[in-house]
């Protein structure tokens, strides 16, 4: 639901325009503040998981999603729907790191790998559901509700996996001896702001100045957060980021590469969406549908990796690196073209298979080395990597596309998936040495 959340409003826009009214401005905020609110406070979402119990708090943030979808769904004006949206954001925050710290801790060797493997394929997947079943709901308009549905479909769902929640999963007491670390709360989230904020807003207002000079303090604003968490490390507490998960080997690197990931796969949805909607004239079903030529590959990957040994899963994710380069020049090709085809087509195919090369290998890597007890912060900090890399790949692409077009975003689709790659192969030299 986080995932398809965070796109499906996209193909709902429009008709949320005409039919609420809503303002660009307030648009933008229907978007974007589902995003802000996400990314910045998903490593708090992890810390409340270890205090108050994984279980429970899924639980908690699980009907908060679904109230405030349901608040979405029903907004009488567009002042309503943006803070609700801002509300479901907050309480996705807190879904995600509880998913992945329960897969951690409910599974190990390749029980660990095959769950990653579906928690991967979901995320990915949320993306293009989002897409698609976005443009499907708005299509078929049941009962007059129209882009209402994007939000009302989230009721069922949510009940259905309340039920599966109270009935497979035991309420866990968590560590009442876990702080919240508040400095560290305002600090990171004040750092993760800065962030994605000018990230997400700053195509919209043509990069003005204050959309730059706060870009310009998201690093200074990183910096006091890592003073304020080394300060209570000193103390004795509990900092939301702890410097030995930072010394897991191959941890901070395996971030790296989910961000750089994440800004591919994100860029690449958005600025092929705006090639099928705004040059091919394709509606939001029809340019939904045309990403099913990405899935065949990706389900491929995705279901096959996990039989391959441990020592392989770095070189696969290399692999999957070059397969989307590869990808991307197709996707270069066929923006130069008149008209989208089997080109376009065989380019997602491509670009499906390397991304399900990447994807799940990635999240194992990230996570087998850290220890159970870091499980709650290292969910926290790899999903924040999933906003913040989606954020720097729609922002640097999108803007790309804009200037120059497909062909000029392919490119940098592929500058991004080639970094992750040669990341890669510069931390499996390291450890061969």
């Amino acid at each position: 639901m986080p995932m398809i959340d965070a796109t499906i409003v996209n193909v709902a826009a429009p008709s949320i325009a005409r039919n609420l009214p809503a303002t660009p401005t307030q648009l933008q905020f229907v978007v974007g503040g589902y995003l802000l609110a996400y990314g910045s406070l998903i490593i708090t979402g992890s810390r409340l998981g270890a205090r108050y119990g994984h279980v429970r708090t899924l639980r908690a943030a699980t009907v908060g999603f679904v109230v405030a979808s349901v608040a979405c769904g029903l907004a009488p004006d567009a002042v309503v729907l943006v803070a609700a949206r801002a509300v479901q954001g907050m309480t996705a925050a807190a879904i995600m790191p509880q998913v992945m710290s329960l897969i951690q801790r409910s599974y190990a060797g390749p029980g660990l790998a095959r769950a990653l493997s579906m928690f991967s394929l979901t995320t990915a997947g949320g993306f293009i559901v989002g897409q698609v079943g976005g443009g499907l709901l708005v299509a078929l308009d049941v009962a007059g509700l129209g882009w209402r549905l994007v939000f009302l479909v989230n009721l069922p769902i949510g009940l259905a996996l309340l039920v599966a929640l109270c009935r497979y999963f035991a309420a866990d007491e968590g560590d009442p001896g876990t702080r919240m670390d508040p400095g560290g709360v305002a600090a990171g989230a004040a750092a993760l702001l800065l962030l994605i904020a000018p990230l997400t807003f700053g195509r919209d207002y043509g990069w003005a100045p204050w959309v730059l000079v706060l870009l310009a303090l998201a690093a200074p604003a990183l910096g006091v957060f890592a003073g304020v968490e080394r300060a209570v490390a000193r103390r004795g507490g509990s900092p939301l980021v702890s410097a030995g998960l930072l010394r897991s080997r191959g941890f901070p690197a395996a971030i790296a590469v989910v961000l750089l990931v994440f800004a591919n796969y994100a860029g690449f949805l958005f600025a092929t969406t705006l090639f099928l909607q705004d040059e091919h004239g394709y509606g939001p079903l029809g340019s939904g549908l045309w990403f099913l030529f990405f899935t065949p590959g990706f389900l491929a990957v995705t279901v096959g990796w996990k039989r391959l040994p441990p020592r392989l899963l770095g070189p696969l994710v290399a692999l999957g690196a070059v397969v989307i380069v590869a990808g991307d020049l197709l996707l270069w090709w066929a923006g130069r073209s008149s008209s989208v085809g089997l080109g376009f087509a065989l380019a997602l195919l491509i670009l499906g298979t390397g991304t399900g090369a990447m994807f799940g290998p990635i999240l194992t890597l990230s996570l087998r080395s850290v220890a159970p007890g870091l499980a709650p912060e290292a969910s926290g900090v790899v999903t924040t990597m999933f906003q913040v890399g989606s954020a720097i790949g729609v922002s640097v692409i999108g803007s790309v596309y804009f200037a120059g077009g497909l062909a000029a975003a392919a490119v940098w689709s592929a500058l991004f998936a080639g970094a992750a790659g040669v990341l890669v192969v510069l931390t499996l030299a390291r450890r061969r040495a």
